[in-house]
């Protein structure tokens, strides 16, 4: 069985899981924390961030590949969309 990496040849992938900025509330991101395990188990350099918009430009700013990943609640979709579509403006990434 092939691992994930093996199909990206020569590339250092970063991938981002966002998370919503909000105080005040206690959410499990269980889903997100799986997926990452798993991916880090194959070579993936995989990190948590906050959605917020100055953070992610950090991280951004260097032109490394970088796919973006979001476990989202009802309640937060619009908020990352309109997050999402800042971003693409900005950067070229996957999400």
């Amino acid at each position: 069985m092939s691992k994930i990496s093996d199909h990206i040849k020569g590339k250092s992938i970063r991938i981002l899981f966002l998370i919503e900025p909000v105080t005040g509330i206690n959410l499990q991101w269980l889903g997100i924390m799986i997926i990452s395990s798993v991916l880090k188990k194959d070579g993936f350099e995989v990190e948590i961030v906050k959605a917020n918009i100055e953070e992610v430009r950090e991280k951004l700013r260097d032109g490394r590949p970088t796919i973006i990943g979001y476990s989202v609640p009802t309640y937060l979709a619009k908020f990352y969309l309109d997050f999402n579509k800042k971003i693409k403006t900005e950067f070229n990434v996957f999400s």
